[in-house]
């Protein structure tokens, strides 16, 4: 989602922000992305880079996959927030 806050001939700056679902085999997990996107040609062309916020669920510190330790009934996970960067470029595909 887009919100326009700023206007200066065929630019325009936005608030960009949005979710997302990921499935993972734990279950389903939500991202989140924020920034500020960068429109030209009057909003028909966006360059919006972002910062990426999502959780998954990893193995507890000290456990590794192929390094068993004891007897387990469960896996031993947890869930951590995990951040990124993305940049993504929208443009028309087809003309008006």
């Amino acid at each position: 989602m887009n919100y326009g806050y700023y206007r200066k001939g065929p630019v325009e700056l936005h608030a960009s922000g949005g979710v997302g679902v990921s499935y993972t085999a734990s279950g389903v997990a939500a991202d989140f992305f924020l920034g500020n996107a960068f429109s030209f040609v009057r909003i028909a062309i966006f360059v919006t880079p972002t910062l990426h916020l999502t959780q998954r669920q990893t193995l507890q510190d000290g456990y590794a996959v192929g390094n068993p330790k004891g007897t387990l009934e469960t896996v031993p996970t947890i869930n951590r927030w995990k951040y990124g960067f993305a940049l993504t470029f929208t443009f028309p595909v087809v003309g008006k």
